[in-house]
């Protein structure tokens, strides 16, 4: 995941020089302002995979689709707070000692804080915290089904955002790799890609 995490990084060089041009040549309309600080709200939606590795069982690794939504609001320009919904749209299946294990991600919730910089090309971390829902089955009898709630953990990644567009509503792409539950020999990460409209 380390790995996969610097690729934000690395994905940033070659769209710098971008950056420094396009931020000349436009500007943001801040929508509101509350207490003298302006901001702006955003709506979007992400898809990606996310991947659950448990080191003292690596049989019953897993990986998921997942889908969700979110709810921002960023202020001056560099500081968000976002509050993020997602859910498995997949299970994962494994067989363990000639039992089947099916495993299911049933909701990722979160609220996350991200400092970025830049209008056009905006690179950000994030930082937030996250409460998992994670559900297994088997069709071994003496194996009980399972509904556990893995709780929750502090979040990092990085992530871009690329705007796409600069008609009426403001679309912005996004690419991001974060890290959201490493406790209990157990780790949840996975990048993701998605996509926000401003209002």
């Amino acid at each position: 995941m380390k790995a996969i995490t610097l690729f934000c990084l690395l994905f940033s060089f070659p769209c710098l020089s971008l950056a420094e041009t396009s931020d000349e040549t436009t500007s943001t309309d801040i929508g509101s302002e509350a207490f003298g600080i302006p901001y702006e709200r955003y709506a979007g939606v992400n898809f990606g995979e996310l991947d659950i590795d448990k080191d003292n069982m690596p049989d019953l690794d897993h990986s998921f689709d997942v889908l969700g939504g979110r709810l921002g609001v960023r202020a001056y320009d560099m500081l968000d707070a976002e509050l993020r919904l997602s859910r498995a749209l997949t299970s994962d299946t494994q067989v363990v000692d000639k039992a089947k294990v099916t495993s299911e991600l049933d909701y990722l919730l979160g609220t996350y804080l991200k400092l970025g910089i830049g209008e056009t090309f905006h690179p950000y971390l994030l930082l937030g915290y996250n409460q998992i829902s994670f559900s297994s089955g088997s069709t071994n009898r003496e194996a009980a089904n399972a509904v556990e709630d893995i709780g929750g953990d502090i979040a990092t990644g990085l992530g871009i955002e690329l705007k796409i567009t600069n008609y009426g509503r403001r679309v912005t792409l996004t690419l991001e790799c974060t890290d959201y539950y490493d406790k209990d020999s157990a780790q949840l990460s996975g990048c993701q890609f998605g996509a926000i409209a401003w209002f």
